[in-house]
């Protein structure tokens, strides 16, 4: 999970900075996150549930907001 939480701070400094060229780098990168952090919060249950939708939610966010900030396969 440190390791997903990591990926998600590097999204969220290129979104902060509104760099596009960084937000275009990370778009693959943002998408393995979304799709890992939600299979991961489907497979499990109690608190390790709570802590990998919250990833989920959070990347669900990022991906809402590098959409916005610049060109995206979201879109």
């Amino acid at each position: 999970m440190n390791e997903m939480e990591k990926y998600l701070e590097a999204m969220e400094a290129a979104v902060e900075a509104k760099n596009k060229k960084a937000i275009e780098l990370l778009d693959g990168l943002s998408s393995y996150v979304y799709q890992f952090a939600h299979a991961r919060s489907l497979e499990t249950s109690g608190k390790e549930h709570d802590a990998w939708e919250g990833l989920h939610q959070r990347a669900k966010q990022l991906v809402a907001s590098m959409a916005k900030t610049g060109h995206s396969l979201w879109l």
